[in-house]
């Protein structure tokens, strides 16, 4: 209302509006001031209070694994000063076995004929059976150890690693591995690798045992984000950070979980592993690089605040109201027909729009504020009933976007390694639709015992009409592809099927292979896609030769040409969509496929998860806040020899 009506009114009016509205400006001043100062105070309290606690527990797990270490770390310095026979490495395993109970069991591994010239494996093993130590033979072409990550490991690091959290025996272990090194006239040579397992019950205790506030709990992952300890002990060694932000589609939580491996420690407030929002404190631990967290809902930070200011609050608002009745009370006494107008005002407020509005006799204030409140009456009501059906509308739709998304992810394989008892192969790739649906799709299945068969395409446009041209394409593949031998009979069936009736002029880019897993030959063609890269087991990477090819259901009755490559024991391909190549920074520059090989030249090493890891990693960086424009999809192969 202006301030010059205001005037115009009489007192009751004037004494009601003025110390309405002074009591709430006064009050809010006061509440939130009071709020924010308690807030600071109160972060600042429980920030200190929860690094305390989790220090502590660092330091607590550091001394037990920095113990656990040394048992090794002086072995390995015994046994490079001389040689030792089989009997005394018995003996001396053994021996150390009885008198440290912190470990489970320890071996000596050497490498293939340095212990003895005729002997390929050489392993001494010794663990426990209850109260026994118990010798166990290992090492044979069922078992090959020097293949095996807690081996391999410090072998290619050269340096003492911490191994992957796994279970032997129903209890959860962990192997902590030194290289032993013997100086040779040629120089310093690796001979062997000494091992410890070692019970991660009571770290499991530890951390469990630990409680920030009222429901705050801990939780230990791995370095390669592994849930160890969590209260819910269906997801311990059954899921990692990253498996259950996939499950939600919560990209936010991937990022956290890739920046929290990467750093020393740190806080951020997103939503828990339960997805209820909370606080998540992690902190690395320095021995084996993993990380401890802990969790607490953000509602406990401040609850005593809220409380505090809500019981002040609800005075306050106690004492408003008490001053607007006596402001009522005596307006009464000047003017009546704003009590009830009043008292309308309160039933449109709480919903009743049918609520009768008083008749008022005249041309005043009074009079034009019943008509006005008639007025507002039928254009609420319009409104509501407006909003209501696009509301609705809107919900529907979401909903079906929503069911879309879910069934076109349902066709896509997600479960990686796909053939985990093929060892001669493996397979990992990603899709990242931009939208909630996409035109973007990869594929693969065995035509018979030794041909793998694998797509991936990319589908003009996005959305909704992408993502309904994608499963007929996807379709077809699966269906085409049993029926024929080479991959450009494929692609040709299959761009005279899309061709047929294709009003919308839509067209899909394709690159399809078919691996013999025997010899490593590889057959492939080219539907107007970009060329995959090829990795080479000694750390030659290029993009691969292609074939020319239209992209299919662009014209009918092409013939496309197919090439052939062979892939040795550890070479890759890596195929992609522009959606990797094409993203954008803010200074619109692409990614580009120079970046792309800087980037696998940089992660050769990697597995083929990892590697894909690392890709996505960089595009996310290199684009940074600016928003994804078009799907990326990865798909990465590779041939590990029959």
């Amino acid at each position: 209302m202006p301030i010059n009506l205001l005037h115009s009114q009489g007192l009751a009016l004037r004494l009601f509006v003025y110390s309405s509205i002074s009591s709430v400006l006064i009050f809010t001043t006061i509440i939130m001031t009071n709020y924010f100062y308690s807030k600071d105070k109160a972060e600042t309290q429980i920030n200190n209070y929860v690094n305390t606690i989790i220090s502590s527990s660092v330091n607590k797990v550091e001394a037990v694994l920095n113990a656990v270490e040394k048992i090794p770390e002086n072995l390995v310095n015994v046994f490079e000063q001389r040689d030792f026979t089989y009997a005394e490495f018995e003996r001396l395993l053994c021996s150390t076995l009885r008198l440290n109970s912190e470990i489970y069991g320890i071996a000596i591994a050497f490498e293939p004929y340095q212990f003895s010239k005729d002997r390929l494996y050489t392993v001494i093993y010794c663990h426990r059976k209850g109260r026994e130590i118990i010798l166990k033979p290992f090492g044979s072409d069922e078992d090959r150890y020097f293949y095996q990550d807690w081996y391999q490991l410090a072998r290619e690091l050269q340096a003492p690693q911490w191994s992957e959290p796994y279970y032997e025996e129903r209890t959860l272990m962990s192997t902590y591995s030194v290289p032993i090194y013997r100086n040779f006239r040629e120089g310093k040579t690796l001979i062997g690798i000494l091992a410890v397992d070692v019970s991660l019950e009571w770290l499991s205790d530890l951390v469990l045992s630990t409680r920030v506030l009222k429901s705050g709990y801990g939780v230990l992952i791995s370095q390669n984000g592994t849930i160890v300890t969590h209260p819910d002990k269906r997801l311990i060694m059954n899921e990692t950070f990253f498996t259950i932000a996939e499950s939600r589609g919560d990209r936010t939580m991937r990022a956290i979980g890739r920046e929290m491996l990467r750093r020393e420690s740190g806080v951020v407030r997103h939503s828990d592993i339960f997805g209820l929002d909370a606080y998540l404190y992690y902190t690395k631990i320095p021995s084996n690089n993993w990380q401890l967290l802990m969790i607490f809902p953000a509602k406990e930070m401040l609850q005593d605040i809220t409380d505090l200011n809500f019981t002040v609050a609800a005075l306050g608002v106690t004492g408003i109201v008490l001053l607007a009745v006596a402001s009522i009370l005596i307006a009464r006494g000047i003017t009546r027909p704003l009590i009830s107008l009043t008292r309308t005002a309160e039933s449109f407020g709480s919903g009743n729009l049918d609520a009768e509005i008083p008749m008022v006799q005249g041309n005043d204030e009074v009079a034009r504020l019943a008509y006005s409140f008639a007025s507002m009456r039928d254009s609420l009501k319009d409104y509501i009933a407006r909003l209501t059906e696009t509301t609705a509308a809107k919900q529907r739709i979401e909903s079906e976007l929503y069911i879309a998304h879910e069934i076109q992810l349902s066709m896509l394989k997600k479960i990686f390694p796909p053939f985990p008892e093929r060892g001669e192969l493996d397979l990992f790739a990603v899709l990242e639709p931009a939208k909630e649906v996409g035109g973007d799709f990869y594929d693969f299945f065995f035509l018979d015992e030794d041909r793998l068969f694998f797509i991936l395409a990319d589908v003009s446009g996005k959305g909704v009409p992408a993502a309904l041209f994608m499963s007929v394409t996807m379709t077809l593949f699966r269906a085409k592809a049993p029926n024929h031998f080479t991959p450009d009979k494929i692609l040709s069936e299959i761009n005279n099927d899309l061709c047929k009736g294709n009003e919308s002029a839509m067209f899909v880019t394709a690159f399809c292979g078919i691996l013999n897993c025997k010899n490593g030959e590889l057959l492939y063609a080219n539907g107007g896609h970009i060329p995959p890269v090829i990795i080479r087991g000694d750390g030659r990477v290029d993009l691969i030769d292609l074939p020319d090819g239209l992209a299919l259901g662009v014209l009918e009755g092409i013939d496309y040409h197919g090439s052939t490559i062979k892939l040795f024991p550890k070479d890759r391909l890596l195929c992609y969509t522009d959606g990797i190549t094409e993203a954008m920074n803010h200074n619109k520059e692409l990614f580009g496929s120079e970046r792309l090989i800087d980037v696998i030249r940089s992660n050769l090493s990697s597995d083929v998860q990892d590697l894909l890891g690392k890709v996505m990693e960089e595009v996310v960086f290199f684009a940074g806040d600016v928003p994804q424009s078009d799907d990326i999809t990865i798909l990465c192969l590779e041939y590990k020899g029959w």
